[in-house]
């Protein structure tokens, strides 16, 4: 199962929901984060210093006889059951003059090399719609999209669900990409802004909306600086819950 943590906003919660789910998928079966963001966030989560041979520009980058140098890819070890595709800024160079054959890079990659068919494959994607969100749109069965509690949430859902239907139709030739559910993320659930936002997300995506609501935590972003998973509290409970509640969807 390859599962992308995407939308085109930034400040959602994106790398956070990432970073758990590939923790605790890691609990359970083999697990490969992969990070398609320049920003590199979800690889510093998880490591200090990233192996060049793990950095996910080997899928652009040519030797010098110009053969590619992707099949030298090598996954980078982070904990038991759980292994790293990072990423950094360079990988923001090859974003300018991509053509459509860079869309499928990551995709056919993971086709020769994704780990045993019951593993689980979490991709943490940058704030927008360019050549990493698509290379991480073609590659993934599913996209799981964090919401944040704010006026422009429900603008972004409709570009974001306009831009997998587009997806579908004109780039993915097998089985189209599924979203498997909105999670509300960094979110005070006991505010009126927040409860109404849920009531319009329900009325308008209806079973796409998880029941979970990821609370903004401080402990979060500690345990997460530490590279651990949040272990106390409503926060841990919340993305407990998330992982269970996409699992169920999944059978």
């Amino acid at each position: 199962m390859i599962l992308a943590v995407l939308n085109q906003k930034g400040g959602v919660g994106k790398t956070t929901v990432a970073f758990h789910l590939a923790k605790l998928s890691a609990r359970d079966r083999e697990t490969l984060a992969v990070d398609i963001d320049p920003q590199g966030n979800l690889t510093s989560c998880f490591i200090p210093s990233l192996p060049e041979i793990s950095n996910i520009t080997m899928l652009w980058q040519k030797a010098d006889g110009g053969e590619p140098l992707s099949s030298k890819l090598v996954p980078a070890p982070v904990a038991s059951n759980l292994s790293l595709i990072g990423a950094d800024l360079s990988l923001s160079y090859f974003e300018a003059g991509a053509t459509a054959q860079g869309y499928f890079k990551l995709r056919n990659y993971l086709r020769d090399h994704q780990p045993a068919e019951s593993s689980w494959v979490v991709i943490d994607c940058p704030p927008n719609l360019g050549l990493f969100s698509i290379n991480a749109m073609l590659t993934a069965d599913y996209v799981l999209i964090p919401v944040d509690a704010s006026r422009f949430t429900m603008q972004g859902l409709d570009s974001l669900f306009a831009s997998v239907k587009e997806i579908n139709r004109d780039l993915r030739m097998e089985k189209p990409l599924a979203i498997v559910g909105i999670v509300l993320s960094n979110a005070n659930v006991h505010t009126t802004f927040v409860r109404d936002l849920r009531s319009d997300l329900r009325n308008k995506y209806g079973r796409w909306v998880l029941d979970t609501v990821l609370p903004s935590s401080v402990k979060v972003r500690e345990a997460v600086g530490r590279g651990e998973v949040v272990s106390e509290g409503a926060a841990m409970a919340a993305y407990l819950g998330l992982y269970k509640e996409i699992l169920g969807r999944l059978t």
